[in-house]
């Protein structure tokens, strides 16, 4: 090592020397502010502290009161109704089949009604030529009989049927119109 000292040793040495005075200039001052919070704490916060827990504690109980004790009768009231519940339920039921009567009741009321409402309408279409699938039937009162329609026919066809001819049935092999697309058309 050289006997010459370098710009970063001498550097160093200026701040450690300024460092120091420092530290020693600021001591008194940061004593002399501990010592003033310390004196305002015991002497202001403290006892100001003291003074708002005393008085919010008393504020507390003095609304707290009123509230406690209505709490403490709707405690009691629901109580009260609670044991008069269980009291209720543990008495012996009476078997009581009101609702099912009810039921079983409307049930057979519907299906009169039903039965009835089927015989007036079977008068009004003229009694036995009403639907039927025997062979001596064309299908609905007034109607030609046809034997070829392949499909089978509901009442709903069997009207639009002797409107028009039977249709050629159609299958995805058989198509009802074949339809040719322009090549420019066509997805690959």
């Amino acid at each position: 090592m050289s006997k010459k000292t370098t710009l970063m040793d001498r550097a160093t040495d200026r701040v450690a020397d300024s460092w120091s005075d420092t530290v020693d200039r600021m001591l008194p001052a940061v004593e002399s502010a501990r010592e003033a919070v310390e004196e305002f704490l015991d002497g202001t916060a403290k006892p100001a502290v003291a003074t708002a827990r005393d008085t919010a504690s008393t504020v507390a109980r003095e609304k707290a009161a009123p509230l406690i004790a209505t709490g403490a009768g709707l405690a009691a009231q629901k109580a009260g109704a609670l044991a008069t519940r269980a009291e209720d339920l543990s008495a012996p039921k009476k078997n009581n089949h009101r609702g099912l009567k009810l039921l079983a009741a409307l049930g057979l009321l519907g299906i009169v009604g039903a039965i009835i409402t089927k015989r007036i309408n079977d008068n009004k279409l003229g009694g036995s030529d009403s639907w039927s699938t025997g062979s001596g039937s064309a299908g609905y009162p007034g109607a030609a009989r046809t034997t070829d329609d392949p499909g089978g026919a509901s009442p709903d066809e069997a009207l639009a049927d002797d409107a028009e001819e039977p249709k050629r049935p159609t299958t995805p092999d058989s198509p009802a119109e074949l339809i040719d697309l322009p090549a420019d058309n066509r997805h690959n």
